[in-house]
């Protein structure tokens, strides 16, 4: 009995985008209204996730960059303790 509700959101849902779409269709001119529309959040959609991308790769190269600096440091301290121990013998 639960899923009779679920079916019908669904069944409305759906019945919205087809009246939806059947709208647009019906007119060349609000077709080329959606296209344009469509265009332009494509794009903005691409612009988004280029600079997520470029944003993404400046965290990990800064990450990158002080697990590296890191791991001079602990190879100083290494090689420090490797001469004063060679040193003490």
């Amino acid at each position: 009995m639960n899923r009779v509700p679920k079916n019908t959101v669904i069944r409305n849902f759906l019945g919205v985008v087809q009246s939806l779409c059947a709208f647009i269709e019906g007119s060349t001119k609000r077709h080329g209204i959606f296209k344009e529309i469509r265009k332009q959040l494509i794009s903005e959609n691409d612009e988004e996730s280029k600079s997520d991308k470029e944003s993404k790769s400046d965290e990990e190269s800064k990450s990158g960059e002080e697990s590296k600096s890191e791991e001079e440091s602990t190879s100083d301290e290494e090689t420090e303790a490797s001469k004063s121990t060679n040193s003490t013998t």
